[in-house]
C-alpha cells in the first residue's frame, strides 16, 4: 500500500527530505562497513572493526554478503531497483477525498485538511483531526531508516536506491507532519521544522551507533549489536529522545513530549525530550528510568533500571501562586564515565564530576566530585525464622 503524504506538505517534500538529507544518512550507512559489527547477525565478539569493501549484511533477517557496484554509466540498461517506481511528484498533490473509518462512516482528517461547503450556506467549514495512535507509525519508520539492514529495508543502504529512501523519509514526514500541525495550524512552519530535524538525521544515526557501542561493551550479556538493535528497549527510548530533542530546540509545541510518552509506554522509560544526553549512552534493562527535562548527561553514561535525575524542590510563580515557573534548573548535570546503580535518585540541580561510581538505592541531593563512588554504607539488616509447616 502506497503511503499518500498530507496534501499541504507536498511543495516541500523535496526540501524535507532534500539530497543534503540523503547525502548525510548514505555517508553513515556507508561508514557502517568500518566496523562490521553494524552489518551482521554473527556475534560480536568474532568481528573486529574494520574496512572493507564487501560487508556482510543483513537481508530479510538472514546475514549475507554484498558488495555495493558503481553506478553504471549512462549507456548502461538500467538495474531492476532504478527501474522501480519512482514516488508520485511531490510538485503534483495526489487528490485525496473523505476516508472511510472502521465504523463504515466518512470522516474528514487532517491528512486531507479538506474543506466542505455545508448544504445550508456558503461557509467553508475546516475539519482538523489528531493522528490515530493505534500503532507507533514514527518508531517504525526511524527504525527502518536508521537501521535499515536489521528491519528488512537494505536497499536503502544502496546508494543508487535515491528514490527509495526518498520515499521513505516522504513518508516519516508525513507522519510526523499530521502529529505536529494540530498544534502549530502553518504549514510552513512545520515544515520548516521537519526540514531542520531531517538534516540532523545523519549525526543522530551516528550518535546512535555508539549508544550501540556503548551497550554492548557495558552489558555481558549482549552478543552482538543485532541483538541490541532488535531487542533493547533503551535504544528505541533514547533514539526517540534524541530526534524529540532536536524538535525540542526548534520549540515545536507537545508533539517531540508526545514521541517521548509514546515509547514511554513501550519501553517504560522516561525520557524528557528536554534532555541533553551525551555520547555513548546506556541504559541496561530500563524499566522505571526517568530522567527529567533539564537533565544533563556527559559521554559514556551507563544507568541501570529505576534510577531518577529528578527534580527535588519546585520555585513558585508568584503571578499564579503555582509550580508552574520555568526556565530555571530542577535536574542533576551528569559529566563523563558515570555509572548509576539500580534504584539510585539523584535529585536536584546537583553536579556530578567525572569518573563517577554511584550504588544501588542511593539517595544524593548534593554534589559529587570527581573520581568518587557513592554507596549505602549500611544495609538493612535480614531477619531469618523458622516457617511454619
Amino acid at each position: 500500500m502506497t503511503y499518500v503524504w498530507p496534501v499541504p506538505l507536498a511543495p516541500f517534500l523535496d526540501t524535507i527530505a532534500s539530497d543534503d538529507v540523503l547525502s548525510a544518512l548514505q555517508r553513515s550507512y556507508d561508514a557502517d562497513s568500518e566496523d562490521r559489527r553494524f552489518t551482521s547477525l554473527v556475534a560480536a565478539s568474532s568481528l573486529a572493526p574494520q574496512s572493507s569493501s564487501s560487508s556482510s549484511s543483513v537481508l530479510g533477517g538472514c546475514a549475507v554478503t554484498t558488495t555495493v557496484q558503481p553506478p553504471p554509466p549512462a549507456s548502461t540498461a538500467p538495474t531492476p531497483s532504478e527501474t522501480a517506481q519512482p514516488p508520485p511528484s511531490p510538485a503534483v498533490a495526489p487528490v485525496v477525498g473523505l476516508e472511510d473509518t472502521p465504523n463504515g462512516s466518512s470522516e474528514v482528517s487532517l491528512r486531507q485538511l479538506h474543506s466542505t461547503k455545508s448544504s445550508s450556506s456558503s461557509s467553508i467549514t475546516r475539519y482538523v483531526t489528531f493522528p490515530t495512535r493505534t500503532t507507533f507509525t514514527e518508531l517504525d519508520l526511524l527504525m527502518e531508516v536508521m537501521w535499515p539492514r536489521f528491519y528488512n529495508c537494505y536497499e536503502l543502504c544502496v546508494p543508487q536506491n535515491k528514490a527509495l529512501l526518498r520515499e521513505k523519509l516522504y513518508h516519516l514526514a508525513g507522519v510526523m507532519f499530521d502529529g505536529m500541525f494540530p498544534y502549530h495550524q502553518d504549514v510552513s512552519v512545520v515544515s520548516t521544522m521537519l526540514g531542520t530535524l531531517f538534516l540532523q538525521f545523519g549525526v543522530i544515526r551516528e550518535l546512535l551507533k555508539k549508544d550501540v557501542l556503548a551497550a554492548y561493551q557495558g552489558d555481558p550479556a549482549a552478543a552482538s549489536f543485532a541483538e541490541i538493535i532488535r531487542c533493547y528497549p533503551s535504544l528505541a527510548a533514547v533514539m526517540i529522545q534524541r530526534v524529540a530533542h532536536e524538535l525540542y530546540l526548534l520549540k515545536a509545541l507537545v508533539y517531540p513530549r508526545e514521541l517521548c510518552e509514546m515509547v514511554h509506554r513501550l519501553t517504560a522509560i522516561d525520557l524528557h525530550p528536554g534532555a541533553k544526553i551525551g555520547e555513548f549512552f546506556f541504559i541496561d534493562h530500563g524499566v522505571g528510568t526517568v530522567i527529567g527535562e533539564t537533565a544533563e548527561l556527559g559521554s559514556w553514561c551507563r544507568l541501570y533500571q529505576n534510577v531518577t535525575l529528578g527534580a527535588l524542590h519546585f520555585e513558585i510563580d508568584e503571578t499564579t501562586k503555582s509550580l508552574k515557573k520555568g526556565g530555571y534548573k530542577r535536574h542533576p548535570t551528569v559529566g563523563n564515565h558515570v555509572v548509576i546503580g539500580t534504584g539510585a535518585k539523584l535529585l536536584g540541580p546537583i553536579t556530578v564530576g567525572d569518573n563517577v561510581s554511584i550504588g544501588a538505592n542511593s539517595w544524593i541531593q548534593e554534589d559529587i566530585p570527581d573520581n568518587t563512588v557513592v554507596f549505602i554504607r549500611d544495609h538493612p539488616a535480614q531477619m531469618k525464622k523458622a516457617k511454619r509447616t
